[in-house]
């Protein structure tokens, strides 16, 4: 298996597991309500974060929206300017 397939795994993986304890989360963030964070206020910041854990969804279909996800960041303009600089600066 290539590195960067078993990197997309791996983190498929991690995204799982981190989805079978979204409850988990979801009940840590709405403790943090009397905080007044700007991104966390309402019910819908919460639904928000229940939509991004795709819970409808098995856990081969997460891993896959997950793997998409990774390929489609390494393609957007930010990421690309952050290789260069990486680059740039280890050079």
């Amino acid at each position: 298996m290539v590195l960067a397939q078993r990197f997309e795994k791996m983190c498929g993986d991690c995204f799982n597991i981190t989805r079978n304890n979204a409850n988990l989360f979801i009940n840590m963030l709405s403790l943090m309500f009397p905080l007044q964070l700007e991104e966390l206020q309402t019910r819908a910041d919460l639904n928000y974060m229940e939509g991004v854990f795709v819970l409808d969804q098995s856990d081969e279909e997460a891993a896959t929206t997950f793997k998409k996800l990774i390929n489609q960041s390494l393609g957007t303009l930010m990421t690309k300017i952050n290789w260069t600089a990486h680059i740039i600066a280890h050079s």
